[in-house]
């Protein structure tokens, strides 16, 4: 195993593949889909290696950490490395690519997802058969013009998805039979009834939570007065990831914002990465992105280790990342 690089060596060295390795746990489909998840011929059993070698990993234990300059080339080869999209979207199925569309910012200063993510994630589920790819966020800016500065409404349409403006009436009640600190609250209707939820925040720091990444990226579902999480919010965002749960987690770290999260401003904020991490496991991922690019512990961003605590993933590091390059 190559040595553990420093946060600053990682970011400015491309060519630097030897990371430091990720463990995480399964994490289940999402939605209707979590029964069926494991019956894709790519995907056997979780107690089953995924090919023949003695150190193998199952699929649902990897988390692929691609670098390269070719950012729909990162994606296809980061969700082939867990076994294809065809592992967690089917024929005929519904589908919501959710990114961070928070802002009104351009893609390069890291505030939103890359449009280009959003778009190869969008390309993939429209080939694999979905019935329809949905696209959406709540932003904190105004949203026609955030999703068009962001670039994702018109770098989704094109990949063949629905973008969709939130409107208000279709938020409906969501109990959170698990929840320790939020046990209901209005989630958007899409969301919740969407056969695959694939999650594509960017990755960021955050002044509340010290990042924001998958798990935090959620909360752009929730509806009613958000600022009424900021009471023990990292309770809450765990809470809220145990009713929702995803299939899939693709985070942006292309260019990470280093400074001045979440919503920043100038390209000074931000760090070229050229880095695309997928996993099932939202956890691990946002585990792997908390430490490695942004060297944060997690008694700063405890919600990562709350969600562990809910079995809803692992945040520990072992030897699962597998290393990809393009």
């Amino acid at each position: 195993m190559a040595k553990k690089l420093s946060r600053r060596e990682f970011i400015r060295s491309a060519g630097a593949l030897g990371l430091g390795l990720c463990a995480l746990g399964a994490l289940p489909g999402c939605g209707r889909r979590e029964a069926d998840a494991d019956d894709q011929t790519k995907d056997p059993p979780d107690d089953q290696p995924d090919d023949q070698t003695p150190n193998a990993r199952p699929l649902k234990d990897k988390v692929a950490v691609v670098r390269g300059n070719n950012i729909s080339a990162m994606v296809k080869k980061g969700v082939d490395a867990l076994g294809g999209i065809e592992a967690v979207v089917k024929r005929g199925d519904v589908v919501v690519v959710k990114p961070n569309i928070g802002w009104i910012s351009r893609p390069e200063l890291g505030a939103c997802t890359h449009p280009e993510v959003v778009a190869a994630l969008v390309a993939l589920c429209v080939d694999a058969g979905a019935k329809q790819v949905k696209v959406f966020d709540r932003p904190c800016h105004e949203a026609r013009r955030t999703y068009a500065t962001s670039g994702i409404k018109e770098a989704a349409e094109a990949a063949g998805a629905k973008v969709i403006f939130m409107a208000e009436h279709d938020y409906v009640p969501l109990d959170i039979p698990r929840g320790k600190s939020l046990t209901s609250w209005p989630v958007y209707r899409d969301f919740r009834d969407a056969d695959v939820r694939i999650n594509v925040p960017v990755a960021k720091v955050h002044g509340t939570t010290g990042v924001t990444l998958g798990i935090k990226n959620l909360m752009g579902v929730a509806g009613g007065n958000r600022g009424r999480w900021h009471q023990n919010i990292h309770q809450k965002l765990a809470d809220w990831l145990s009713a929702l749960p995803c299939a899939l987690t693709v985070i942006d770290a292309t260019r990470p914002m280093m400074r001045n999260g979440p919503d920043g401003g100038s390209p000074n904020d931000v760090e070229r990465a050229d880095t695309i991490v997928a996993a099932r496991d939202i956890v691990a991922a946002d585990a792997w992105c908390t430490r490695e690019i942004f060297a944060i512990d997690f008694k700063r961003a405890r919600f990562i280790e709350l969600a562990q605590e809910m079995g809803l993933g692992r945040s520990d590091y072992a030897s699962r990342v597998e290393a990809l390059a393009v």
